[in-house]
């Protein structure tokens, strides 16, 4: 479930977007692949991308069954100019 954006469990994709008051943009795209057929447990790829372009992945590991919170923060140098906390996880 998401606190902003959406989460298909078909689609296995989370992805949402925001934009900063001075027009930066910050987007977090998520895609989760099961490790094996048989198991629960899915590799998280995040991605926070800025409105300059710079972008970091940052592995997660998620298991079925838990909320997982993801908290991303776009700087300018080193302030920081916003944050948004990402919530999904199925039931």
């Amino acid at each position: 479930m998401a606190a902003e954006g959406s989460f298909s469990d078909n689609g296995d994709i989370f992805n949402s977007h925001d934009t900063c008051s001075d027009g930066h943009s910050s987007v977090l795209q998520v895609d989760a692949t099961p490790l094996s057929p048989n198991e629960n447990d899915y590799d998280w790829k995040i991605q926070v991308t800025t409105g300059a372009g710079t972008s970091k992945d940052v592995p997660h590991n998620y298991s079925e069954g838990t909320q997982v919170g993801i908290r991303a923060c776009v700087y300018e140098g080193s302030t920081k100019l916003r944050c948004s906390l990402w919530k999904f996880g199925r039931a």
